[in-house]
This record gives C-alpha cells, sequence and structure tokens, in this order.
C-alpha cells in the first residue's frame, strides 16, 4: 500500500512539473524583463567606469544617422554620436532598405532634437569635443526611442561603457522594437 502511495504521489508530482513547464512556456514573455535585467547586470559588471558627465546645450545639426552637433550652455561646440548603438551598414544586397533606414533615422534625430535643448550624459569625450553618450530631450532617453523605432541596433560591446541604468532602458526598447517587427526587424523578419 505504501509503494502505491508513493508511485502515486511521484506521479502527480510529475505530472504537476510538467504542467508547470508548460505555463512557465506559455507565459515566457513574462520573464523577459528579468532576462534584460541579467543581461544588463552582465554588460555592466564587465569593466569599471568612470562617471559620466553631463553635458547640456541646443542642437545646431545633425551629422548622420546617430550623430549631432551641439552648442553647450557654456558656449563650446560639441560633436556627439549616440552610445550603444550599431552603425548602420550595407550589406547582403539591401542597399534600398539600409538608405531607407539611414533616411528615417537620420529624420527622427531632426524631428525630436534639432534646435531644441538636449542632455547628454557623456560616456567618452575627447580634447577635441567629440563624444559618445546618452541623449536625453527631456526625460526622454532618445538613444532608447530610437532603438524602440527600430531604427537602430544595440552593439552589445558598446554597451559596457555603459552605466546597468543605461544598458537596461536600451535593451527593453531592442525587445520591444524586436517583438514588433519594427524597422530592422521588419527587414530581419522578411529575409527568413
Amino acid at each position: 500500500m505504501f509503494h502505491l502511495l508513493r508511485k502515486l504521489s511521484l506521479l502527480i508530482f510529475a505530472g504537476l512539473c510538467v504542467w508547470l513547464g508548460i505555463f512557465v512556456y506559455q507565459k515566457r514573455s513574462v520573464f523577459s524583463p528579468i532576462i534584460d535585467l541579467a543581461e544588463a547586470l552582465e554588460a555592466s559588471r564587465e569593466r569599471p567606469r568612470q562617471p559620466m558627465e553631463s553635458v547640456s546645450g541646443k542642437v545646431l545639426g545633425i551629422t548622420g544617422e546617430y550623430s549631432f552637433q551641439m552648442k553647450a550652455e557654456a558656449g563650446a561646440v560639441f560633436n556627439f554620436q549616440l552610445a550603444g548603438i550599431e552603425p548602420i551598414s550595407s550589406g547582403g544586397g539591401a542597399e534600398k532598405s539600409v538608405a531607407r533606414l539611414k533616411q528615417e533615422s537620420r529624420a527622427y534625430l531632426t524631428q525630436r532634437i534639432l534646435s531644441n535643448s538636449v542632455r547628454v550624459a557623456a560616456t567618452f569625450l575627447t580634447v577635441q569635443r567629440a563624444g559618445l553618450g546618452v541623449v536625453y530631450a527631456g526625460e526622454t532617453n532618445l538613444n532608447a526611442a530610437l532603438v524602440e523605432a527600430g531604427l537602430a541596433r544595440l552593439n552589445r560591446s558598446y554597451l559596457k561603457s555603459l552605466p546597468l541604468g543605461e544598458i537596461y532602458p536600451l535593451l527593453r526598447a531592442e525587445r520591444k522594437a524586436k517583438e514588433r517587427k519594427l524597422g530592422f526587424w521588419e527587414e530581419a523578419s522578411a529575409e527568413n
């Protein structure tokens, strides 16, 4: 009798484990923020960073799909590129889609920041006043907004220069763009 009860309880336990596994698999999208946070923690742990310098000013012009020129409040002119973002490159015969994405990303930046005041959390600055950074228009993280619109892809090795608080929104934005098949991800899903 005891062996029968033991086998029955093991069978019920195994059935519950299978049911739980199926349930978790069906609801796996609920766990994507945790996965993104784990990836952000890993990227932020890889190398020590210096504190980010904040530069505020007015954008004078858009110089590329992910770069712009701004005049700081102190009067100095800076050239910045968005940090953590992979430059758009052509390849595989998709010249028209690459040109379209470059044009759309440049138009996106133009619409949001040209002649407006922005704050750049600079991750890297040179003596010649060129650098990389996370750009904010008000409270909006434009790096993440551009990625979420599907107009930019993240480069995981570039993320290592950013603090955790900047990495996580970028990873979440990329996941949202992939799920919605926007921009780059629309092209990738069309190829498959």
